[in-house]
């Protein structure tokens, strides 16, 4: 029982310790790129706990290159070794689709070797003869199925000839009926002309009925919006996010950016907009402008840490927080609503 209880120790003792690694021990990284000319280099290295997990990704020539090491084992290395096997099999195909390709052509050329007999050639003019025959037979078929064709066709038309005359003599004698036929298709346009206008009225109904759901919808959100609860968990959120932010901006930041169009108006308003985030960079990136030329260069190094603790005591600190909660839970009456 004591080895026992010694065992449970240990292992929550370890639990423990890798816990509090996770939560203590900082997420590092950094960072460099350069930019000359058409030339585009950049690298972001993520490493934890004295480089027990060692992340690299890096961009040069056009090449994505990626580095995974747990332990200081390389995870992608499998890969590269299931790519040489695929190789490997692709090539045993290769050669083997090669050396039949070759049987068969030695066998094409035995056969021209050793050209076929009298009695084969024989054959062949009898199966010839034979199959010209079926194809006369055949020819002779369709020629008559044709010609049946065109005797039934001759006998429609001259059937469609005689009702046309007929309904002429009819007309001549018996006027009325015409003027009845006419009313008939006047009532049927009527009734397509009032389907067509029922139809106009349903649209303008549902479109008005949607309009209506929009804008009741829009005034519930501004309703909630404008609660007092709603304005608190904004005013903490907020303040948290700035919170998390400052903690994962770069602790080192340094470059130098060199930009600029032909136009010197478009230079000017992309000078503004970077100027707008000047109190964030303006004691580690020079910013130089050019007025008279298209140029886009630079350098920039950064470096880093996030601890995964911090972040879990601020979302924890908003948890907590009632107007969070009772924010989020009428917003999820409302969405199951």
């Amino acid at each position: 029982m004591k080895i026992l209880g010694m065992i449970l120790l240990v292992l929550i003792g370890l639990l423990l310790a890798i816990l509090l690694s996770v939560l203590l021990v900082p997420v590092r990284y950094s960072g460099e790129g350069k930019k000359a000319g058409e030339a585009l280099y950049g690298k972001v290295t993520i490493h934890w706990f004295l480089h027990l997990i060692h992340i690299c990704v890096s961009y040069r020539n056009k090449e994505l290159d990626k580095e995974v090491y747990v332990l200081g084992i390389p995870v992608f290395a499998w890969k590269k070794k299931i790519e040489q096997r695929r190789a490997e099999k692709e090539k045993k195909k290769a050669d083997s689709l090669k050396a039949e390709t070759e049987k068969s052509e030695n066998q094409k050329t035995k056969v021209i070797d050793h050209p076929p007999s009298e009695n084969t050639i024989s054959e062949e003019t009898e199966e010839q003869k034979t199959e010209e025959k079926t194809k006369e037979k055949t020819e002779a078929e369709q020629a008559a199925k044709k010609e049946e064709k065109a005797e039934a066709e001759q006998a429609v038309k001259t059937e469609e000839k005689i009702k046309s005359e007929k309904m002429k003599t009819e007309e001549k004698v018996h006027p009325g009926k015409n003027s009845g036929k006419e009313k008939v298709g006047g009532a049927h346009q009527q009734k397509e002309k009032k389907r067509a206008l029922s139809k106009i009225r349903e649209k303008i109904n549902k479109t008005r009925d949607s309009i209506r759901k929009t804008l009741q919808n829009l005034k519930q959100k501004k309703d909630f919006l404008m609660m007092e609860d709603t304005k608190q968990a904004l005013k903490s959120l907020w303040a948290a996010t700035k919170k998390i932010l400052k903690h994962i901006f770069p602790v080192r930041l340094q470059g130098k950016l060199v930009f600029g169009f032909d136009d010197p108006a478009k230079t000017g308003y992309a000078l503004a907009l970077v100027g707008s985030c000047y109190p964030l960079y303006h004691k580690q990136i020079q910013i130089v402008p050019v007025f008279d030329q298209a140029v886009l260069e630079g350098n920039i190094k950064f470096r880093g840490r996030i601890v995964i603790g911090y972040l879990a005591l601020q979302a924890l600190l908003l948890y907590r927080k009632k107007e969070i909660k009772r924010t989020y839970g009428r917003f999820r009456h409302k969405e199951e609503a």
